[in-house]
């Protein structure tokens, strides 16, 4: 066997050995943006649930700051 072909055989197989790394990582990233992508889908499935309480919320805080705003008007100046 010819050194040069015994060398040309290992750059095949570190090719090819390179070629399934890359693969099984693919694979492992696309499993993990679905996972990802379900997650997503449930945080705003769940933030839509949420978001018009949060929203009374701050319109009611909103509305109570008014009246304590109306308050300072009694406020003696000096």
């Amino acid at each position: 066997m010819d050194v040069m072909t015994f060398f040309v055989g290992i750059i095949a197989f570190c090719m090819v050995v390179l070629t399934v790394m890359v693969v099984i990582f693919l694979l492992s990233v696309s499993r993990s943006l679905k996972a990802v992508d379900e997650k997503v889908a449930l945080l705003v499935f769940e933030l839509s649930q949420i978001l018009p309480n949060i929203r009374k919320t701050t319109q009611n805080i909103a509305d109570m700051s008014g009246v304590l705003n109306i308050f300072s008007f009694f406020k003696k100046t000096k």
